[in-house]
């Protein structure tokens, strides 16, 4: 006997999985192949965009009556912001017990301005800790690698995009070869390969190319299974925040 049967496992799905289980309901999640939490940037948002505005909302909960008062028939008409904190709230505390935390911007009840695949400003309300680094209220430079062989990432178009905006932002070049002996691979593999990988060779090219001072933004390959470890062996040796910016779907 199933109580409530889920379509979907990407973040949605599975945070309702988990939800519905703790309130005693025998739940059946369907899916197949990879979903949400492969090829999706993996953050959450709150309000990103006003219809018919093209800045970025900094403050969603305070922007969200203006959106119901033009679409009183929004979803958000149905859930107050006292449940939509809850919800979050319980989000985060799962992450951070699963061991990859989701964290919201220093500016309390503000959105997180990271740079999109395409260097644009992606307005976030929780984001993993791999790519808060990159939030573009921060003061530090950018450092952009990419790697020659990737075609599921342009960090020339990024630093273009990111200069655009005011911002510091330069770009280097890395051999595939210091990750993999693959000749054809996606993000996702490179990913699994780097959780196996000896990182000395990755950490001595970038410390031949990191200026002081520096954030350094990678594509979203820092690992699979040992993502935080990955994360944290590279902050430590480079003495530098790192972050990921997440590829666009293959």
């Amino acid at each position: 006997m199933t109580d409530l049967v889920i379509i979907g496992a990407g973040l949605t799905g599975l945070f309702a999985g988990i939800e519905a289980a703790r309130r005693g309901l025998r739940t059946r999640i369907i899916a197949t192949g990879y979903g949400a939490t492969h090829w999706t940037p993996g953050t959450i948002e709150v309000l990103g965009y006003l219809p018919g505005e093209d800045q970025p909302v900094r403050h969603p909960f305070r922007a969200i009556p203006r959106l119901l008062q033009a679409h009183p028939r929004h979803p958000y008409s149905r859930i107050d912001e006292n449940q939509m904190r809850e919800a979050l709230a319980r989000f985060q505390s799962l992450t951070q017990t699963l061991g990859l935390p989701y964290q919201a911007a220093a500016e309390p009840d503000s959105n997180l301005l990271l740079p999109s695949p395409a260097g644009a400003p992606r307005p976030v309300y929780l984001a993993p800790q791999g790519q808060i680094a990159g939030d573009m209220s921060r003061p530090e430079p950018y450092l952009i690698v990419g790697f020659h062989e990737l075609r599921d990432f342009y960090p020339t178009l990024i630093a273009e995009n990111l200069r655009k905006q005011g911002h510091a932002a330069r770009v280097h070049f890395l051999p595939i070869q210091l990750i993999t002996a693959r000749r054809d691979f996606s993000p996702l593999h490179l990913a699994k390969d780097l959780d196996q990988a000896d990182l000395t060779p990755l950490i001595r090219a970038l410390k031949s190319i990191i200026n002081p001072g520096e954030r350094v933004g990678f594509p979203a390959i820092l690992g699979f299974q040992r993502h935080t470890a990955i994360l944290e062996s590279l902050q430590t040796a480079l003495q530098a925040p790192i972050f990921e910016i997440p590829t666009p779907p293959p």
